[in-house]
């Protein structure tokens, strides 16, 4: 099976202090995968290497993103109906639309889980995407849509629960 994800040797170095050591690792389709360490031990300086927000000294990183053309796939995960006709003939733009709910709604299956194991997760959005699909997805129909690091966080270092909107505040029930 090819990786989905895949870093060899990855060293990032920041002038004479090293963050990120020859990390290699390969991720299989559907494995889940998550980095473990604290605070300072280079689980988000290996992503942003991996979305080419810094480059790396040396190694090389590349990372998983939603198919835009998710319905090639649909006779084998659907095969009830003849859901690929739903949606080949659409628009591309309508095709990424369906794709980015999609694969947030899985991203939130997954954090859900790495919770549920004790895990903290940090979703990230802001990066460029354009440069990372460029990057790591060219001539493919597949494009990135968040990143997420996974770890214990040490409790002295992390920040206290955001405030919450109430449910009236959030939802209406129509």
């Amino acid at each position: 099976m090819t990786p989905v994800i895949t870093a060899d040797r990855l060293t990032i170095r920041f002038g004479d202090f090293t963050a990120v050591n020859e990390v290699s690792f390969e991720i299989d389709k559907g494995e889940l995968f998550g980095f473990l360490g604290p605070n300072g031990s280079g689980k988000t300086t290996i992503i942003k290497a991996l979305c080419g927000l810094i480059t790396p000294t040396q190694g090389t990183g590349t990372i998983l993103g939603m198919d835009i053309h998710f319905y090639e796939k649909l006779p084998k995960l659907f095969p009830h109906a003849d859901a690929k006709a739903w949606f080949q003939s659409l628009p591309e733009n309508v095709l990424e639309y369906v794709a980015l709910r999609n694969s947030s709604l899985q991203g939130a299956y997954f954090m859900l889980a790495a919770r549920s194991l004790g895990l903290d997760c940090g979703p990230m959005s802001g990066f460029d995407n354009v440069a990372v699909d460029a990057a790591f997805f060219a001539g493919t129909t597949v494009k990135s849509n968040f990143l997420c690091n996974l770890g214990y966080g040490d409790a002295s270092k992390l920040f206290p629960r955001s405030p919450r909107l109430t449910f009236e505040e959030a939802c209406k029930v129509v």
